[in-house]
């Protein structure tokens, strides 16, 4: 770099005394170049610390960034990873879910079939008992009711058929059974 500088100052130097006009000559221009090249070393010894500090923590902060940038990146393809692997997990685990409520599901279905199913037998069984018992009712009615007729029937038979005698006959044994059962 610090060739470069020299350089473009002999080439600059030149125009300038050129367009001068007339020449101080070979002494001035000598003259001259010393006092730019004391410039150019008074400004690099003054100014390199400066400007190599400058350079070096830039390069230092540019190297941090490009770290930072390379940190950032492995941890959002870590959490790429990561997520990709949750939203296939996410799909079985819906799938496994669905399962399990269908199965549920048809558990729930059979337990009321099967609760319905017992509720319908015991109502069966009530209404039996209850046709049953109806039965008897109506069996003993119309016992009480045949029997009623038969004594009746048999009442006027025993009046239009009995004869006095028959009716000592049947009153004395029935006095002589309830005397047995006393004794």
């Amino acid at each position: 770099m610090i060739y470069y500088t020299i350089l473009s100052f002999f080439l600059l130097t030149g125009e300038a005394f050129a367009a001068e006009g007339g020449g101080g000559g070979l002494g001035e221009i000598v003259w001259r170049t010393i006092n730019l090249a004391i410039l150019i070393l008074l400004l690099y010894w003054f100014g390199r610390n400066m400007v190599g500090g400058f350079f070096r923590e830039r390069r230092e902060r540019i190297r941090k960034s490009i770290e930072e940038a390379e940190q950032a990146r492995a941890e959002a393809e870590r959490k790429h990873r990561e997520y990709s692997k949750r939203l296939a997990n996410i799909e079985k685990q819906i799938e496994a879910i669905h399962a399990e409520l269908r199965e549920e599901g048809e558990r729930e279905r059979d337990k009321i079939i099967e609760e319905a199913t017992r509720f319908a037998e015991r109502i069966k069984e009530q209404a039996k008992l209850a046709a049953e018992q109806e039965a008897k009712k109506v069996m003993e009615r119309v016992r009480g009711e045949v029997a009623d007729l038969l004594v009746g029937l048999a009442e006027e038979r025993l009046e239009k058929e009995l004869t006095e005698e028959d009716q000592k006959r049947l009153v004395e044994d029935f006095l002589k059974r309830v005397e047995l059962k006393r004794t």
